[in-house]
């Protein structure tokens, strides 16, 4: 498995070039509707850089793993009928299989919102929904730097190394040591 690991710096470029194509659009948006949980940070940025002061968060369950995932995107968290006869924009980190995106759009258009946009950060070419708009189109399993120890736990799970997750995700050791410990630190205080 081939993986990308965007910095933060990486991310706010990939944000800012975001908001440039999402003004492009000519839509003044009313309200970001953020997929938690990779579309808050992403979501947020895009918020101060449009200056779009209203941000809903919908809580999407797909994933239950790196490659892995649940028979169906699960919603579990509702909105309120804030976004109706609004124009509201979807951010997400990325449309993988395109399940989530497609099950919140769905979801939302029970709103009925005026207009809706989907952002996100990437791409994977094999998806089923495409997002109006998005930065990178990548076959790569992406590590955020908001997912680190739920993505590092993972690969040490699958009999990855310290030195063979630096190798195959670039991420540096020294931050993944300091994961490492935080979450040894925290699971000593559990299990005394």
């Amino acid at each position: 498995m081939e993986f990308i690991s965007p910095s933060w710096d990486d991310i706010f470029d990939m944000c800012v070039e975001g908001a440039s194509k999402i003004e492009e659009l000519g839509f003044k948006f009313d309200i970001i509707v953020a997929l938690s949980r990779g579309g808050l940070i992403p979501g947020r940025i895009i918020s101060d850089l449009l200056e779009i002061k209203d941000i809903v968060v919908l809580d999407v369950k797909y994933y239950t793993g790196i490659g892995s995932r649940s028979d169906k995107p699960k919603i579990t968290e509702l909105v309120t009928n804030t976004i109706r006869s609004k124009n509201i924009l979807v951010v997400d980190d990325v449309v993988d299989s395109g399940e989530s995106v497609k099950a919140s759009a769905e979801y939302l258009k029970t709103f009925d919102p005026k207009t809706m946009k989907i952002f996100t950060l990437h791409a994977k070419p094999h998806r089923t929904v495409n997002p109006d708009l998005f930065i990178k189109e990548t076959t790569a399993w992406i590590i955020y730097p908001w997912e680190l120890l739920e993505c590092f736990r993972e690969l040490e799970e699958r009999g990855f190394s310290l030195p063979e997750i630096v190798k195959e995700t670039g991420l540096k050791k020294e931050t993944l040591q300091k994961v490492r410990r935080l979450y040894e630190k925290r699971r000593k205080g559990k299990n005394p």
